[in-house]
């Protein structure tokens, strides 16, 4: 949604690559990813924001090979976890462009964060998702056509 998109520019923006553990306007806590890259070669930020982001996302995405189904949230995994957390349902995400200076030299930086509502990762709530028995239409939900082992919400 918008206000997590907001929040997590207004991170993304201060270039400093820590969490800042928001609450939306409810008083409830975002989940949260972020993710920079750097490097000493000149580009753009077009250039570098069509690449570096497809790499950061597909960096949280790729601890998946570290989760074990029918475990809950891990340190190794948590950015995997976070994204498909099943009480998902907005996502906002800002990204940054900077120069930087670490170890005397000068680099170009870019800075992801990506805000989840409601947060994932939830202490007492052992696993992203609920397995569950029976038909997906038993539940009011669809069987996803991409993964059909997934039920989901219907489509409006």
């Amino acid at each position: 949604g918008q206000e997590a998109a907001n929040l997590a520019s207004n991170l993304a923006r201060t270039c400093q690559f820590k969490h800042d553990y928001i609450n939306d306007k409810n008083g409830k806590q975002f989940g949260q990813n972020i993710a920079s890259k750097m490097s000493t070669q000149s580009s753009n930020a077009r250039d570098t924001f069509n690449l570096w982001m497809k790499d950061m996302v597909k960096g949280w995405f790729d601890e998946v090979k570290l989760y074990t189904f029918g475990s809950g949230y891990s340190k190794s995994t948590g950015h995997y976890t976070q994204m498909v957390w099943g009480n998902n349902n907005k996502l906002g995400c800002g990204y940054s462009y900077f120069k930087t200076h670490y170890k005397g030299r000068e680099y170009n930086a870019g800075y992801l964060v990506c805000n989840y509502k409601p947060g994932g990762n939830v202490q007492g709530q052992s696993k992203p998702y609920k397995e569950g028995k029976g038909s997906c239409t038993a539940s009011n939900l669809e069987t996803s056509k991409q993964y059909p082992h997934l039920c989901i919400r219907k489509k409006k």
